[in-house]
């Protein structure tokens, strides 16, 4: 009796461990130090209560970066708060999702309008040209001010993450005749040939605020967390990495639009692994 109670006991008990997160995976990633930071900003380290803070507006504080295992889930966690005797300021808390070479991935390079843009060159665009010659943008939406166009894209999304771009003047999308006039931000940097594939991208958010977008920070510590599973086949949600992300950093931008002095504190900075 005492060996099926004991049984049933820890079956109970790890049911309940699931349930609540305590089988939590392996840690990737803990900010223990300044040194774990790569920011320019000045951190601030508190010995006795294990944590940081950070003073000054628009204060952008990134760490090292870490390999992603596309295997696995990932969970980001810290606490928060505004330093005693500070007003709380807003507070983004997520990831840069870097590619192989640690080159950061923009919204841009992943963020399409809409599926079915894609075209090609009805005409070669030169180097130094601010028009493009697209056989078809029907569907490209010519009234947003943030569209771009991609050069050398592949229907199945294959070419993912893009950065072989140019923004496009909103509202100079026209149809020409039997061809659409695409005017350029920038004039082209080098040649495309007549028949390069093309599709129609837009800007979106910086980088993925898993944990806190915009959210205030208060004057008792708070966990902000949240978790990135899988991969999106394009555009930048906060809760699956962006297509070809290799490698991440932790990013903070604390003390979010503040003109003054606020300073935020933060510790318990994990990132971590979950089943």
């Amino acid at each position: 009796m005492q060996k099926i109670t004991l049984c049933k006991w820890m079956a109970a008990f790890f049911s309940a461990a699931v349930g609540t997160g305590m089988l939590s995976g392996a840690e990737v990633m803990k900010i223990e130090s300044a040194s774990n930071f790569t920011t320019s900003r000045k951190v601030v380290e508190n010995a006795a209560e294990k944590s940081f803070a950070v003073t000054g507006a628009y204060a952008t504080i990134t760490s090292k970066p870490f390999q992603i295992d596309p295997s696995k889930k990932y969970r980001l966690s810290g606490k928060f708060r505004a330093a005693p005797g500070t007003e709380p300021q807003p507070l983004y808390f997520g990831f840069i999702p870097l590619d192989g070479n640690g080159k950061q991935i923009l919204a841009i390079h992943v963020n399409l309008m809409k599926k079915g843009t894609e075209s090609e060159l009805a005409a070669p665009l030169a180097k130094g040209d601010k028009v493009a010659k697209v056989k078809d943008a029907s569907k490209w939406n010519g009234a947003t001010p943030w569209g771009y166009i991609a050069f050398n894209v592949k229907e199945d999304g294959s070419d993912l993450p893009n950065s072989d771009l140019l923004p496009i003047v909103e509202k100079k999308i026209e149809k020409k005749g039997d061809v659409w006039e695409v005017t350029l931000k920038n004039p082209a940097a080098k040649d495309y040939p007549a028949g390069t594939k093309v599709r129609q991208h837009r800007s979106g958010a910086t980088y993925l605020y898993t944990a806190a977008g915009n959210k205030p920070v208060s004057a008792d510590w708070k966990e902000f967390s949240g978790k990135v599973v899988g991969f999106s086949e394009n555009g930048t949600p906060s809760y699956r990495w962006w297509k070809g992300t290799k490698q991440a950093k932790i990013l903070m931008i604390l003390n979010y639009k503040t003109k003054s002095t606020g300073t935020t504190e933060f510790k318990d900075i994990l990132v971590e692994t979950i089943d």
